[in-house]
């Protein structure tokens, strides 16, 4: 489950990678290839063994980020 990503529509907004370079604990948003490789992962030999997972890349935000309301 991606978060913040650079791509085409985010990159328009000048101050996207600041403030998710700021609030990341990664100190920085995901790019396409952050997402494309957690993709390859899951399909490659090294992953056979996982099952029924939620694989959730997005530098950390999860675990600093408020809880829902």
């Amino acid at each position: 489950m991606p978060r913040a990503t650079l791509t085409e529509r985010t990159l328009d907004d000048p101050a996207y990678i600041p403030i998710w370079s700021r609030i990341t604990p990664m100190g920085r948003p995901a790019t396409v290839d952050d997402i494309t490789n957690a993709a390859l992962f899951l399909i490659a030999p090294a992953s056979r063994h996982i099952t029924g997972q939620s694989l959730v890349v997005d530098g950390g935000w999860t675990s600093v980020s408020p809880p829902p309301i």
